[in-house]
């Protein structure tokens, strides 16, 4: 993860591999919305998820302690709940 994040020739295959998780996501929120895929609520909660799964993998590297399975999920809570406060941190 450290190289796709932070080495500029990888950065473009993870870009192509960021767009396959993201319409994975949409397609995911079609099926359980019931909304067509052409709708625009899909496409955010895609990018969203994206950027949640992300920044958990980017802070993962910068702490060793840390759970990458515990921050994806405290991150994606957070965004279920909206940014409501925060999710609960999983010990």
């Amino acid at each position: 993860m450290a190289l796709f994040l932070r080495v500029p020739t990888l950065q473009g295959d993870s870009t192509v591999r960021y767009a396959s998780w993201r319409t994975r996501v949409m397609e995911f929120v079609t099926r359980r919305t019931g909304r067509a895929p052409s709708d625009l609520l899909p496409r955010p909660i895609g990018h969203t998820v994206l950027a949640a799964c992300i920044a958990a993998y980017e802070h993962w590297l910068t702490d060793e302690q840390a759970s990458l399975a515990d921050l994806l999920d405290q991150g994606l809570r957070q965004l279920a709940a909206g940014f409501e406060g925060s999710a609960p941190v999983l010990a």
